[in-house]
């Protein structure tokens, strides 16, 4: 698949819904771009947020190299 690095953005709703997905960063890398950005489309809900979470856009960065993933969330 190859090496690179790609960031998108979201939000959680007090229900758990993911909003406002976006790329933050794109790869020169499209297949790791098509996976992340489709990953995070089809994870429409999750575990509703802790009350301390005050509804502040999260960004999750992904870098694939020698076929390792490395995810940070941020």
């Amino acid at each position: 698949m190859g090496d690179g690095t790609c960031s998108v953005s979201f939000k959680v709703t007090s229900s758990g819904q993911l909003t406002n997905k976006k790329f933050v960063q794109q790869s020169q890398n499209y297949s790791l771009n098509d996976m992340v950005y489709n990953a995070l489309l089809k994870t429409s809900y999750y575990n509703p947020p802790p009350t301390s979470y005050n509804g502040t856009t999260l960004k999750m960065t992904v870098k694939m190299y020698d076929g390792n993933f490395e995810v940070s969330l941020y």
